[in-house]
């Protein structure tokens, strides 16, 4: 039922982890043009860069139900939200590299895709199906709040600094923190 599922810290630790991975990853995703600009490219080479996110989500969305099937869905989920530090390392690595921003963006997308199925899954098989449209409604909520202050803050951020790069090595313990969170959550529950 909501009431049990609002007990058990399953519920808390997978909301926590829902919510700092998308407040981590769309300060990254909505400002990807203009860091991307920020990192030396041009506006078109960006633009068209960025766009190999969406590409890179279909793919994560295909291997993370693929690996879902076959997989302990908490490391899976541990191992895609690890991906964006991937991203940011070639970001700073190699800026002004199209090669590299390009890879960046489909490395991220794959984890965002990947991660997204992950917490679904992980939901039904942690707290039950029986009220599981009520409690993934409430981490979808968070989920949502996060993606609405993510791009604020980081504006935020590069409006005080004139730089992303506070951004992008933010990324790295989010990323970590989620993983951590996920792979907490233990094996399933017997319903």
């Amino acid at each position: 039922t909501v009431q049990e599922g609002l007990r058990r810290p399953t519920f808390y630790k997978l909301a926590f982890a829902i919510w700092l991975f998308s407040v981590s990853i769309c300060a990254l995703t909505t400002n990807a043009y203009p860091v991307l600009l920020a990192q030396g490219l041009t506006p078109a080479t960006a633009a068209s860069t960025a766009g190999l996110m969406g590409i890179g989500s279909i793919g994560g969305r295909l291997l993370g139900g693929y690996l879902l099937d076959r997989f302990d869905a908490g490391k899976v989920g541990a191992a895609s939200v690890c991906f964006p530090c991937l991203t940011v390392a070639l970001l700073l690595a190699f800026p002004g590299s199209a090669l590299a921003a390009g890879a960046a963006c489909l490395i991220l997308g794959l984890a965002i895709g990947t991660e997204v199925d992950c917490c679904a899954y992980l939901a039904g098989r942690h707290l039950g199906l029986k009220s599981f449209g009520t409690l993934f409604g409430a981490m979808n909520g968070l989920m949502l709040f996060g993606n609405g202050i993510a791009p604020v803050l980081a504006n935020h951020v590069y409006d005080l600094t004139k730089s992303y790069e506070i951004v992008l090595w933010a990324q790295i313990p989010a990323c970590l923190a989620t993983a951590v969170l996920f792979l907490m959550l233990g094996k399933y529950p017997d319903f």
